[in-house]
């Protein structure tokens, strides 16, 4: 029905309607694979992206012509490239290219900081530093967020 319809590509994540929020879950790569096997169209996949090794053994169980990330990439923007470089240094690196090309939103900027020190955030003895980053007005608060976490 999808190719009669016209469609020339499809991105599927393989997660239900239901797990969003607290009932997550993992996504279903076998799901993913037999939509592709059923298609002639390109497929992605996205879902439990979070390294490299996991859009490899994605594409090699599922056979899909493309990987699709979100989460992973706000994490780790460095995903694809195949490290994992410490959250600390992520943040700082993003700080000093939002700083050198004047970002304009503070709060934008922010938000990308909690991404990707998400999982420092999820540490109780770390989770002042998330409420520091909320409340961080200017680049010099935010980088002293990120300047703690690098003593985690």
């Amino acid at each position: 029905m999808l190719e009669n319809a016209g469609v020339s590509l499809l991105t599927i994540h393989g997660r239900t309607r239901d797990q969003r929020g607290p009932n997550t879950g993992l996504a279903d790569w076998q799901i993913i694979k037999k939509v592709k096997d059923a298609l002639r169209v390109p497929v992605i996949a996205n879902g439990n992206i979070q390294c490299l090794q996991h859009a490899l053994d994605c594409i090699e169980q599922t056979g899909v012509d493309g990987i699709m990330t979100a989460e992973g990439n706000l994490y780790n923007p460095a995903l694809f490239s195949g490290i994992s470089p410490p959250a600390w240094k992520i943040a700082t690196e993003y700080i000093e290219i939002a700083r050198k090309y004047k970002l304009p939103a503070l709060s934008c900027i922010r938000g990308h900081i909690f991404k990707i020190l998400h999982h420092v955030f999820q540490q109780e003895e770390h989770r002042d530093l998330r409420d520091k980053l909320a409340q961080a007005n200017d680049f010099e608060e935010i980088g002293s967020v990120a300047e703690e976490a690098k003593k985690t």
